[in-house]
């Protein structure tokens, strides 16, 4: 499992265009690393701050930006920048933690993949960074035989996406993922770990964080994940979850 939990990783450092005189790409990821100062704000005290992402994100001029930049595929994004996009999002104050559901849900579940995809992408407007989104647009432009560069397109941004929130997360007990919606889970678990099987999913309270503890049907794997972010949007249904058990 930790072999497949670096394939995002090793992802995100293929990017990178170096000639055979130029630093290693592993030294080039570590000097972007430490020259990413929101990043390392983010780390100020030890732990992960993903509110610092979510002040950044506030500033609108850049999030704009920094959406654009995504959309096109700039391969010089890096670090906080793709994680602005995706953790900003949850300190809006829209941010619902990915409760409600579209329309377009039921027409890909349907299979009319064709009909769906206009209101992804266009759902992918206020959200561009999620995984789940992504991921369903992705199979959908497939599907509908869209053009190559448009489908390769999607998988590139969902490979960063899962990269960074993979990156400050290894998905252990003690280092669990994460996410801003509950949906992304399994956009993680089909995409970094090639649609494993979800068991069971337990929610628990693990050192101070609300986490989804995922059990794969391998019988001996798990992967864990902070659902601090969609829990504090909607309190009273965790805690009714959490008692219940459902």
């Amino acid at each position: 499992m930790k072999k497949r939990l670096m394939v995002c990783l090793i992802a995100l450092l293929s990017c990178m265009s170096l000639s055979a005189q130029e630093a290693t790409p592993e030294a080039l990821f570590r000097t972007r690393l430490a020259a990413d100062s929101i990043l390392l704000e983010s780390f100020a005290d030890g732990n992960v701050d993903y509110g610092i992402f979510g002040r950044y994100a506030r500033d609108t001029a850049r999030y704009h930006a920094l959406k654009s930049r995504f959309e096109a595929c700039d391969t010089t994004l890096f670090g906080s920048d793709l994680l602005i996009l995706y953790y900003g999002p949850a300190f809006r104050e829209d941010y619902d933690g990915g409760y409600g559901q579209q329309a377009w849900e039921g027409l890909y579940s349907a299979g009319k993949f064709a009909e769906a995809y206009p209101s992804i992408i266009r759902e992918l407007q206020s959200t561009p960074a999620s995984p789940r989104l992504l991921l369903c647009a992705l199979r959908s432009a497939i599907r509908a035989g869209r053009d190559y560069r448009e489908c390769s397109a999607y998988g590139w941004q969902l490979s960063q996406v899962l990269g960074w929130i993979g990156f400050l997360g290894d998905g252990s007990k003690t280092h669990p993922i994460a996410v801003v919606t509950v949906l992304d889970e399994y956009a993680y678990v089909d995409w970094v770990l090639g649609g494993a099987k979800v068991e069971s999913q337990s929610l628990v309270l693990n050192d101070g964080r609300y986490c989804d503890c995922l059990k794969l049907d391998d019988g001996e794997s798990e992967i864990w994940f902070d659902i601090s972010l969609p829990f504090g949007a909607n309190t009273a249904k965790w805690k009714n979850r959490l008692e219940t058990g459902r």
